[in-house]
């Protein structure tokens, strides 16, 4: 047998031997290697939620630079690369493994010199003699070889305790040593938990093992084995939660993480107040506002928890962090200051892990931190504070893009104020058929095409417009223009020019940024609007839009912006000054527009939900309580009042016909901040529709206003429960059934159609 089973003195001699050799290529006083970068496998993004199929064959490794500068490495030299698993990065070296029908083989490799050396492993027989091994990792390196010549180490489960094979290759010639087996470790759990994956820190190696508090270590100077205990805090009787060993960025010292639910925990080697199996808390970074920033990741914090992790700390001490989900994709996070980044994605694909750090045999400089972009969320951050509490609260808060949802802000704003009243020139609405008299519309009607209905001072114009020119009309609702069948598309089109973009939704789902229930248009760029039938870069559709989402209790806004096909979405913070505290489903969808916001009326209930167009930011407004005393709720339209102030307005139809509009105002007569503007008996104008009921209480009961004409006509439109549809003006008090010529009536809601110039 080709293998020496060494014994305990020449064991000993051997980890002398080796001990000289290691600290004289990795001593902690000698400068760093300088990083190149990061070798990983490349993985498919699993469904949210999922852990994807843990069985997969690992892909190819791939190289990510640290820096543009840095070079670009490749592992294409490697023979049957696609059969091998990276195991292990250590002094310019990486350490593969083969495992298949092939056989079993590991290979070490120099990336930058391409050079490359295949060895069997240790001829060990499983638990019959030597152990099985579970994993591998580099020793030492001897300097100013011209060939490979290193050490390496495989680490087996022999019995009940673990066993060190050691590799000496020299120039291809790989001769292995066995040591004995531990007497001061037993391996009194399932070896299948065992992590195959070593961790280098301190001078140790470590593997974790899954549901455990103390992870297996084998001093790289001595190989004696031990276990490092985790602190008792993460593992008590309720609890047990992914720590990882790892460097601590700064000095190298011998640290563990964890991801909490309240935080980040770093932990040092230490004793005194506050010792905990001999960890000490280094430092606690609360990491709740850059995790609500990232818009996929689940907004409740247990079921965020639940999908994410800590899976290691950065060995090439970069001061970063990788933390995995189930699904949700891989992200780096830097201790100092607190920022968040997600791992480059390329073909759809996510970091694996491990993450090995490459590097060259010395390190000079510090290395600036690395920036990402994610697929669909953009947050630059800004240049760090200095290191106190208040100011590293506040560059979180900017790194979750803050500022860049301010400066959006700011920009729509100067686009929302117009230089002057634009002309109307109809209304569009979907048809809809008439009910049965005493019955109300079916809410699951499915929609007609969209009509469009002229002013009556403008049916002799030319401008019949239609919406002809949309693919697909019959799927879309007028919501801008909402796919009704997928949910998934939004359309956008001048009738005019009759140009049109079609565009997806934000990348959210339910579970993890809100379900959006509501859109609506923002701006549209002046230059564009201009130039009806212009090509190029002036006369494109270039708009701002925004969707509403609810999202564990709190509204949430997507802003976003479409330049000539392309369309970025911006994730706001969700609001922390409004809260949810209602079933969702009673939010009706479609916005009101009125005095520079948007409002969605709650179904049986006294508060409408606004969002400030200009600044973005979401508020509450409550209708006057003589709508809503102890007996009477009645269903309240927000609008503009007619006429050039177009100032904010509350009307509702009263019993036995009035309607009252109310504007904001205070002083005698205040009702939370509303005050009585007018009140119009309608009594007689309803007695004289012949089709309507006689009786006033049953009339009522089926009768209700729906709208305030938002194309400022001095109209407010009326619905019924299957007498039809009507308009009622204000100063003429003129009422005129919507019908359409075939016999079909005005359907809800009625969209106002300005010219996009001032002279129509």
């Amino acid at each position: 047998m080709a293998t020496t089973v060494a014994t305990r003195g020449a064991a000993l001699a051997f980890r002398r031997r080796l001990s000289l050799r290691h600290f004289s290529h990795s001593s902690a006083s000698a400068s760093l290697p300088l990083l190149l970068g990061h070798f990983h496998h490349p993985r498919p993004v699993p469904p949210r939620g999922s852990p994807g199929d843990l069985n997969m064959a690992p892909n190819v490794p791939a190289f990510q630079p640290l820096t543009p500068s840095s070079p670009r490495l490749s592992l294409d030299f490697v023979p049957d690369l696609s059969r091998f698993t990276i195991l292990d990065s250590h002094l310019g070296l990486l350490l593969l493994r083969r495992h298949d029908d092939h056989g079993d083989a590991f290979l070490a490799c120099d990336p930058v010199s391409r050079r490359h050396a295949l060895f069997h492993p240790p001829p060990t027989m499983g638990r019959y003699s030597g152990g099985t091994v579970f994993s591998a990792a580099l020793l030492s390196r001897e300097a100013g070889a011209g060939g490979l010549r290193f050490e390496a180490v495989c680490v087996a489960v022999d019995v009940d305790a673990p066993r060190a094979w050691v590799a000496t290759c020299r120039d291809g010639d790989c001769r292995w040593r066995a040591l004995p087996r531990s007497r001061d470790v037993a391996i009194e759990f399932d070896p299948y938990w065992l992590e195959s994956h070593r961790v280098r820190a301190a001078g140790s190696l470590y593997w974790h093992i899954c549901n455990n508090p103390c992870a297996l270590a084998l001093d790289a100077a001595t190989l004696q084995f031990s276990f490092l205990r985790a602190p008792a805090a993460m593992w008590d009787s309720t609890t047990h939660h992914k720590y990882r060993v790892g460097e601590s960025p700064v000095d190298g010292r011998l640290c563990l993480a964890s991801l909490e639910r309240d935080g980040f925990q770093l932990w040092v080697r230490g004793s005194g107040e506050g010792s905990d199996h001999g960890w000490v808390l280094e430092r606690h970074v609360r990491m709740q506002e850059v995790l609500d920033a990232v818009p996929w990741l689940p907004r409740d914090i247990l079921i965020r928890h639940a999908h994410m992790w800590l899976s290691d700390i950065d060995a090439g001490r970069t001061g970063k962090v990788f933390i995995a989900s189930f699904g949700y994709g891989r992200f780096s996070t830097t201790l100092t200051p607190a920022s968040w980044s997600a791992c480059r994605r390329t073909m759809a694909c996510s970091m694996g892990t491990p993450s090995s750090p490459t590097s060259r045999l010395r390190r000079s400089t510090v290395l600036p931190e690395f920036q990402r972009k994610s697929d669909t969320y953009t947050a630059p951050t800004p240049s760090p504070p200095p290191p106190t509490p208040a100011m590293a609260a506040t560059a979180t808060a900017t790194a979750t893009g803050r500022r860049a949802a301010l400066t959006f802000r700011r920009l729509l704003s100067s686009h929302s104020a117009a230089p002057a009243p634009l002309p109307l020139l109809g209304h569009f609405h979907h048809p809809a058929p008439v009910p049965p008299r005493g019955c109300p519309p079916r809410p699951h009607t499915t929609l007609t095409v969209p009509a469009f209905q002229p002013l009556a001072a403008s049916s002799t114009s030319p401008r019949r417009l239609s919406l002809d020119f949309v693919p697909d009309l019959s799927h879309f609702t007028i919501l801008l223009l909402r796919h009704r069948e997928r949910h998934d598309a939004f359309l956008v089109c001048d009738p005019v020019s009759r140009r049109h973009a079609l565009f997806h939704l934000p990348p959210v789902d339910e579970y993890s940024s809100g379900g959006i229930f509501s859109a609506a248009l923002l701006s549209r760029d002046d230059a564009a609007a201009g130039d009806p039938g212009g090509d190029g870069d002036g006369g494109g559709l270039r708009f701002g839009a925004v969707c509403v989402a609810v999202n564990l209790g709190r509204p949430c806004a997507w802003v976003g912006t479409y330049r000539d096909g392309e369309c970025l979405w911006i994730s706001l913070p969700r609001s922390r000054e409004v809260a949810i505290e209602f079933d969702p489903d009673l939010l009706e969808c479609l916005a009101v527009r009125a005095a520079g916001s948007l409002y969605w009326h709650i179904r049986n209930n006294s508060w409408t939900l606004a969002l400030d167009t200009a600044t973005l930011q979401f508020s509450f407004l409550r209708a006057p309580a003589a709508m809503w005393d102890s007996t009477t709720h009645h269903r309240y339209r927000v609008g503009e009042m007619p006429g050039a102030g177009g100032r904010l307005c509350v009307a509702s139809l009263e019993p036995p016909g009035l309607l009252e509009l109310w504007v904001l105002g205070s002083g005698e007569g205040s009702d939370h901040g509303w005050v009585m503007e007018r009140r119009v008996r309608m009594l007689e104008v309803l007695d004289a529709v012949p089709w309507l009921p006689r009786n006033v209480l049953l009339r009522h009961l089926v009768l209700w206003l729906s709208d305030i004409d938002a194309g400022r006509t001095g109209k407010v439109f009326i619905a019924t429960a299957g007498f039809g549809r009507f308009s009622y003006h204000l100063d003429t008090g003129e009422m005129e059934c919507l019908a359409t010529e075939d016999g079909m009536e005005y359907g809800q809601p009625i969209f106002p159609y300005f010219s996009a110039t001032a002279d129509g």
